[in-house]
């Protein structure tokens, strides 16, 4: 990359074409909404960081998750957790899309990837 003198300091062109702004990193995004593993793996992370309601509710879509995962399709557990998934009653704080909410997830994401992952499994 070339170098430009500017009173007696290197200046790397880049800077010099961007206006002499320093290009910053954007932070990062966290996991991907849609991932159900990668969600999983940080509602896991964050539990710690959580407190009261939002712990649990951490704590309900968790165990949601791991009986997708666990249980055979078609198993009381697995029907039940696929249930609430497509359950959009936002009467009982504890459903699926009022605990999305508190968690800030974007719940229509979440239940798409859910739904496409257990589409790839064959256990939908």
């Amino acid at each position: 990359m070339p170098f430009f003198a500017v009173s007696g300091l290197r200046v790397q062109g880049d800077a010099l074409r961007s206006g002499g702004q320093r290009k910053l990193a954007l932070p990062d995004p966290g996991p991907d909404p849609t991932d159900a593993e990668a969600l999983l793996a940080a509602l896991r992370a964050r539990r710690s960081e959580l407190a009261g309601a939002r712990r649990l509710l951490s704590a309900v879509v968790m165990a949601s998750l791991e009986d997708l995962t666990r249980y055979p399709s078609g198993s009381r557990p697995h029907v039940t957790a696929v249930a609430w998934f497509l359950n959009d009653d936002e009467a009982w704080p504890y459903a699926f899309r009022p605990a999305c909410d508190a968690l800030e997830l974007d719940p229509e994401a979440v239940r798409a990837r859910v739904l496409a992952t257990l589409l790839a499994r064959g256990a939908a």
